[in-house]
């Protein structure tokens, strides 16, 4: 059966993990309440109005009354009006503190006291994610108030975090006054921690806390401090918690309260126990599962208007709220076993089993409180099991077993190795009590006091190691046993010398030292080089500047040092260089092409060959304009330069200046174009001479062809007659 209040939704209060360290910040933003941070799904809020989720970000719009699918935000008193709304965040969420946590909203502050209050105004809100509602305080109070005519829902999907987390390094409060509150996680439903010494209040009002975790409904978490916890309830409020550990689990050793406030009261349900607290009125809609109980207080009776009257005084069934812990002590020590139980007029008793928990007597000595000492633990007793049977007129329930674990009343001895004179010892444990030695801490391993020595070790001397003075012409050897640093010996070397390297004009020489000992039969030498030869210096010779000629080359001014076979540039021959770096280059010179004559449309160009190195040439120049690279052809063999008759054509007939310029000088020549039409009337004056020449050649060969025509027939004639 499944019980349930049909005007409420029930409500979970959380606990705390506090196994998530946070680190300090250098530097805090300060915020409208005091110092203290509020995150909405990852976003940090600030400013006080009416956010709406838009594309992802809660955006401020106008309005001070949030409409549905909003929320409004109080920055001056930290409080949230939700509206229909829901959020939800699924990534780590970096506070103030440099922590990082997972939670879709999160109160936080370093420095002062959190008090966040949540109004629900209508229908239902929810928080969903990673993570759900998280409340923190490193330097106070975290608080927590959810009220209003609507309901909460927060449904956690994570591993890590709980429903509703509150930490407070002081109080953890937690109020629902009037509200349907639902808390859900693969964790704890509500987690609740405060400082050591400090309370945690869970406080149900007029409203319905439903907790439900994989673990724990609601956890009341004290890891490691002390404290009081309490969980009130009035107005007929209605607390259900489920998990698969407990419903309710309270982990301060000290006492813990379920109760009712004043004349209302409640009902809680502890996973499937369900009890009744102060004055209520058991609704038509409440329904007891199979396998649940509710226990009415004793005395208890309906009035006319269906409330159940306890006449002031609450009787409440035994519950256990803190279980025995195992104890483990030294021989000789008493252990002490503690139950902690909520209900009316308890009664206890301790029991222990030697079987591994298969049969129970009654311990030894006072067994009837709370809390259980044992007589002095023997070795013997190594391994019982005590538990503890609490009961009242209600009912009656067991606790959990402790195990009592005795360990020998043990000395450490830690490991000391031998010396080269005395003896060591290996790593052991000894019992005053038994006077027994052992090699583990845990007295498994017994071994003698004879297996505990280590013997003494010889003295073992390796390399010396040397101390030199500053000339290199004293030497210490030191040696240093390797079996224990402290043993050390000194002797002083005998020295002999060599020179290793000549100085030169700048290098100091260099020496060899060999420092030579007798130690323990054997001969230890080491050597060490110092450059204490002064250099001699540079024996310079200065040659003077000389200009070079077309004939001859030239030379800067230098100085040669006849030590080192060294050019320098400068008397104090700072600066080196080479022979070459040296000489200037002779000047340049023609050796042939100038005066020439080009006749334009001549296939070949103009050569001139000047006597100047190729790599010298910086560019020519006609006319005083520079010449392309492609207007010339040039080549080595001094210096070849031929101007192309494409360029050629392009002047005009008459005499030109050629300039060559060089690195190391210039020179300067002349050459004269022609035009093509007086070298044709030139030819044509040449071949009439020559065809009048011919002219006469041919009639003197007529004349003579004919006198000798002639001559023939003359004879002819005569021969006939």
């Amino acid at each position: 059966m499944k019980k349930r209040i049909w005007n409420k939704v029930l409500s979970m209060l959380t606990a705390l993990l506090l196994v998530i360290g946070i680190a300090p910040m250098t530097a805090t933003t300060t915020f409208a309440a005091e110092g203290t941070e509020l995150y909405i799904s990852g976003q940090l809020i600030t400013e006080s109005g009416c956010y709406e989720n838009q594309n992802g970000t809660w955006t401020k719009v106008d309005g001070t009354e949030p409409a549905s699918g909003q929320f409004y935000y109080d920055a001056a008193t930290f409080t949230l009006t939700l509206n229909e709304v829901e959020i939800s965040h699924n990534q780590n969420v970096s506070v103030g503190s440099g922590a990082q946590y997972r939670s879709s909203v999160i109160a936080f502050s370093q420095s002062a006291d959190v008090s966040l209050t949540i109004v629900v105004s209508q229908g239902t809100s929810t928080i969903t994610g990673t993570g759900g509602i998280r409340v923190m305080s490193e330097a106070g109070d975290a608080s927590l108030s959810i009220s209003g005519s609507g309901s909460l829902a927060v449904n956690v999907g994570g591993n890590i975090d709980s429903g509703i987390t509150l930490i407070g390094s002081k109080d953890a409060n937690l109020n629902i006054d009037g509200a349907d509150v639902t808390a859900s996680s693969n964790v704890y439903g509500v987690q609740l921690s405060a400082g050591e010494g400090h309370k945690i209040a869970a406080t149900v009002n007029n409203g319905n806390l439903t907790a439900s975790g994989s673990t724990v409904g609601i956890y009341f978490m004290r890891l490691y401090n002390d404290g009081p916890s309490s969980l009130t309830v009035s107005g007929n409020a209605m607390v259900d918690t489920e998990g698969s550990t407990g419903g309710i689990i309270n982990g301060s050793p000290d006492s813990f309260q379920i109760g009712a406030d004043g004349e209302s009261g409640g009902i809680v349900f502890n996973g499937k126990s369900g009890t009744v607290y102060g004055n209520v009125t058991l609704q038509d809609s409440l329904t007891i599962n199979e396998g649940e109980t509710l226990t009415i207080p004793q005395g208890s009776s309906l009035n006319t208007n269906g409330n159940l009257i306890n006449n002031g005084t609450i009787v409440s069934a035994p519950t256990i709220t803190a279980q025995p812990i195992s104890q483990t002590v030294e021989e000789g020590n008493p252990a002490t076993f503690t139950i902690t139980a909520s209900g009316s007029d308890l009664q206890y008793l301790w029991q222990k089993s030697a079987d591994n928990g298969i049969s129970w007597i009654v311990a030894d000595g006072a067994a009837t409180e709370a809390t259980y000492t044992t007589e002095a633990a023997t070795t013997g007793m190594n391994g019982l099991q005590y538990r503890c049977v609490v009961w009242n007129s209600l009912g009656e329930i067991t606790s959990n077993a402790a195990i009592l674990t005795v360990k020998h009343s043990l000395t450490h001895y830690e490991y000391k190795a031998p010396t080269c004179t005395e003896n060591g010892n290996k790593e052991y444990w000894y019992c005053e009590s038994c006077k027994q030695y052992f090699s583990d801490e845990n007295a498994t391993m017994s071994t003698t006091k004879e297996d505990t020595v280590i013997p003494a070790t010889e003295h073992a001397y390796g390399e010396p190691t040397w101390e030199w003075s500053k000339n290199g012409q004293s030497a210490t050897a030191t040696f240093i046993c390797d079996n224990d640093e402290n043993h050390q010996e000194s002797k002083e070397a005998s020295i002999t010398s060599t020179v290793k390297e000549e100085p030169t004009c700048t290098e100091d020489g260099i020496t060899v030292y060999t420092a030579t000992v007798e130690f323990n039969g054997k001969t230890h030498t080491y050597t060490k080089d110092v450059a204490d030869i002064p250099a001699i210096g540079h024996k310079l010779t200065k040659t003077e500047a000389k200009a070079p000629t077309s004939t001859d080359t030239g030379n800067i001014e230098y100085w040669y040092c006849e030590v080192c076979n060294k050019y320098f540039s400068d008397e104090k021959a700072e600066h080196e260089i080479t022979l070459e770096d040296t000489i200037i280059a002779k000047l340049p010179k023609f050796v042939s092409g100038a005066n020439q004559e080009w006749t334009k449309g001549s296939k070949e160009g103009l050569t001139f060959k000047i006597d100047t190195d190729i790599k010298e040439f910086k560019k020519v120049l006609v006319d005083g304009k520079g010449l392309k690279d492609t207007d010339y052809n040039i080549k080595s063999g001094s210096t070849i330069l031929t101007l192309k008759p494409s360029f050629l054509d392009t002047l005009s007939a008459g005499k030109h200046k050629i300039r060559f310029e060089f690195n190391t000088g210039s020179v300067e020549a002349y050459f004269t174009v022609k035009d093509k039409e007086n070298s044709s009337q030139t030819e044509s004056a040449n071949t009439g001479v020559q065809n009048k020449y011919g002219l006469w050649i041919v009639l003197l060969l007529v004349a003579a062809g004919g006198l000798a025509g002639f001559g023939i027939l003359s004879k002819r004639r005569k021969n006939h007659k």
